[in-house]
């Protein structure tokens, strides 16, 4: 007979309860397991669609973010330098575009000469401006033509007015009339020739037709500039007279009353202002507020005031009474108050 399986009470211990699975807590939510990154190709290719379309839509400033991201992944990317010079000379950023060129792999010296000519330009350095465009025609790998109109503009802009006037004309004559450059051309030719009738003539018809004349103009000193903290005497007088007119013409407003002092129902200039006779008693008011037996409101009772009574003879009455005499068959008014019929006595 096999032995028997020792029970718990035979061995002293009790029977392991088998472990059941921990259940997470309700209403958690479990966290997804991170997604494997996208190849590089297939974000490049997102990257450049979206890039495209920003670009197409005018979206300039979303579009440089999209090529720093492409940047991120390749660095040496060559479209997404160019597109992003491209996009920082649309949006204004000339410093940035500058360090950008610089930043581009490869000689930096002959790379982007007419884009960084155009930069310098725009930032008001003429004299590196015009060293560029000459290093760029004598590369010769860029449009003459924009090289001609950028170096037309820097002479304009260093007052060098013949020789933008020759290479405005040198460029109108090799277009047509029916393309888009050739009113920009003739407008700059005509702003050209404008400055150069001026310093020609024009100033000496400007002189002439003022009343001073030009010795004096010359011997007089020159204005304080602004903000020198220097005034001339005639400037200071005009400021004082100005002034004391403005005092003189302006009369002191009156002081409001304290808004703590008013009722908290009062508005200025809404509520209606109240009865300056509300302290008199109403026999002493000028208008009585209640109506009387013809039902009429606001009734002026004159005669009426402190110590009236009846029987009170009027200023008028008494003027007749006095004028007339004892003969002058004036009836004097009763003090028993107004006539009326008398009524039948009882009999």
């Amino acid at each position: 007979m096999p032995p028997k399986k020792p029970t718990a009470r035979a061995t002293g211990t009790t029977p392991s309860q088998p472990k059941q699975p921990s259940k997470a807590p309700p209403n958690v939510p479990r966290k997804a397991a991170p997604k494997a990154p996208k190849p590089v190709e297939e974000q490049l290719k997102r990257h450049f669609n979206s890039l495209s379309a920003q670009i197409d839509g005018g979206h300039f400033k979303n579009a440089i973010k999209t090529c720093n991201k492409i940047l991120r992944l390749v660095p040496d990317d060559k479209d997404a330098l160019d597109s992003k010079l491209f996009l920082l000379i649309q949006t204004d950023q000339y410093e940035a575009a500058l360090e950008l060129i610089k930043e581009l792999p490869g000689p930096s010296d002959s790379a982007h000469l007419f884009e960084q000519a155009y930069l310098l330009y725009r930032l008001q350095k003429e004299d590196e401006a015009a060293e560029m465009v000459k290093r760029a025609q004598e590369a010769g790998e860029y449009e003459p033509r924009a090289l001609s109109n950028l170096e037309a503009q820097i002479k304009y802009r260093q007052t060098d007015y013949e020789g933008a006037k020759e290479i405005y004309n040198e460029l109108l004559d090799t277009i047509a009339e029916e393309t888009e450059e050739h009113p920009d051309l003739l407008t700059n030719l005509n702003a050209t020739q404008a400055h150069l009738d001026f310093l020609s003539s024009g100033y000496l018809a400007a002189l002439n037709s003022l009343d001073i004349s030009v010795g004096v103009l010359e011997d007089t000193g020159a204005p304080p500039l602004p903000g020198s903290g220097v005034t001339s005497s005639l400037s200071t007088a005009l400021q004082q007279s100005k002034s004391t007119a403005t005092t003189e013409a302006t009369p002191a407003a009156p002081n409001p009353p304290r808004p703590s002092r008013l009722p908290k129902h009062v508005i200025l200039g809404v509520t209606p202002m109240p009865d300056p006779e509300r302290w008199l008693k109403k026999r002493e008011r000028t208008t009585v507020q209640g109506g009387g037996r013809g039902g009429k409101k606001g009734r002026r009772k004159e005669g009426m005031g402190v110590g009236a009574t009846q029987g009170l003879a009027l200023p008028a009455e008494k003027e007749r009474a006095t004028s007339s005499g004892p003969t002058g068959g004036s009836v004097p008014t009763s003090s028993r108050g107004g006539g009326g019929k008398k009524g039948k006595k009882g009999r």
